[in-house]
């Protein structure tokens, strides 16, 4: 058991078994040989890197998952996720309406196979 209170200092510690902190912390550095369970936010001051061949992000919440950025796009492979708008790098091709059923295409729309298309009457 390592019991701390107040402010101090520890340059180097193994512990085995559970490590329970209240407040706030700072470490330079940890590693973990098994799951990290945090209750409530956790905010990172940079990036995230998922270094398994394979790997998932899995929401087990009841309503949904909401990915977003504060300042501009959100990225995933090469699509980008700006507002209503997708496209590839910085070039929005497709943007969606929030009014009725929209579509807008950037630019000229191409199929293979057979397509129908509705008109006002």
């Amino acid at each position: 058991t390592l019991g701390v209170t107040g402010l101090s200092a520890l340059s180097d510690a193994t512990v085995s078994g559970t490590l329970g902190v209240s407040g706030a912390t700072a470490m330079s550095s940890a590693s973990l040989s098994s799951t990290l369970t945090v209750n409530g936010l956790a905010t990172l001051k940079d990036g995230l890197t998922l270094e398994k061949d394979t790997t998932s992000m899995l929401h087990t919440g009841n309503t949904g998952l909401q990915i977003s950025s504060t300042t501009g796009f959100v990225e995933v492979e090469s699509v980008r996720f700006t507002n209503l708008q997708l496209g590839v790098g910085a070039t929005p091709i497709i943007t969606l309406s929030t009014s009725g059923i929209g579509v807008s295409v950037t630019g000229t729309l191409q199929t293979s196979g057979l397509s129908t298309l509705a008109s006002l009457k």
